[in-house]
C-alpha cells in the first residue's frame, strides 16, 4: 500500500513514477536488507509529508527532516497519510510517531521522528545525520541556500552496505 500511495509535489507528475521505480529496483536487487533497515535509521532530507517513500523502502526507524514541520498542518498531514496506510493505533508524542506496519511478515513497530530543521553540513542549527544510518533519501531536496546533494560526509555516516538515494541515483557504501 505504501508503494502504491507514493506521491510527489515535484513537477512533472511523472516524478512519482521515478520514486516507485527506485523502490522496486532497491527491493528487487536487495540493496537494503531487512536487518539493516530494522537496526539503523532511514533519513529523508527535504521529505515534505511523504511518509510513503521511506515506508515502501522498508524503513522501521524513519527520520523526516524538513523545516515545514514547524507548521502543525504538515504534522497532521503526515498522521493522516499514515492512517490511510494502517488500521492500527498511531501514537504521536511531539513529532515522534509510532505505529505498527506490515512489511510482508506481519506487523512491526515503526518509529518516525519529524525534525523541523534544515539540513546543511555547515549550518549551526541544522540537522546532523546520525552515524550508522541505513539510507539517506533525497528527492529534489532543497537546503537553505541551494539543492542538497550527496557528499562525502553523508557517505561517512552510513552503516556498512548503507545507501544514499539522490533522486534516481543510488550510491552504496560497501
Amino acid at each position: 500500500r505504501a508503494l502504491d500511495s507514493i506521491t510527489t509535489t515535484t513537477l512533472p507528475a511523472i516524478k512519482k513514477e521515478i520514486k516507485k521505480g527506485v523502490v522496486l529496483e532497491i527491493l528487487e536487487n536487495s540493496f537494503l536488507t531487512d536487518e539493516i533497515l530494522q537496526n539503523h535509521p532511514v533519513v529523508y532530507i527535504g521529505s515534505g509529508t511523504d511518509i510513503e517513500y521511506p515506508l515502501a523502502l522498508g524503513g522501521r526507524n524513519i527520520i523526516m527532516v524538513d523545516p515545514i514541520f514547524t507548521d502543525e498542518a504538515a504534522v497532521s498531514e503526515v498522521l493522516t497519510r499514515i492512517k490511510a496506510l494502517v488500521n492500527e493505533e498511531i501514537q504521536n508524542n511531539s513529532g515522534r510517531i509510532t505505529f505498527a506496519f506490515d512489511f510482508g511478515s506481519g506487523p512491526e513497530n515503526v518509529n518516525v521522528e519529524l525534525v523541523a530543521r534544515p539540513y546543511g553540513e555547515n549550518l549551526e542549527d541544522g540537522f546532523e545525520i546520525p552515524e550508522n544510518t541505513s539510507a539517506i533519501l533525497m528527492f529534489a531536496s532543497q537546503g537553505p541556500d541551494s539543492k542538497v546533494e550527496a557528499d562525502e560526509h553523508m557517505r561517512q555516516m552510513l552503516t556498512e552496505n548503507g545507501v544514499i538515494i539522490e533522486d534516481a541515483t543510488l550510491l552504496r557504501k560497501t
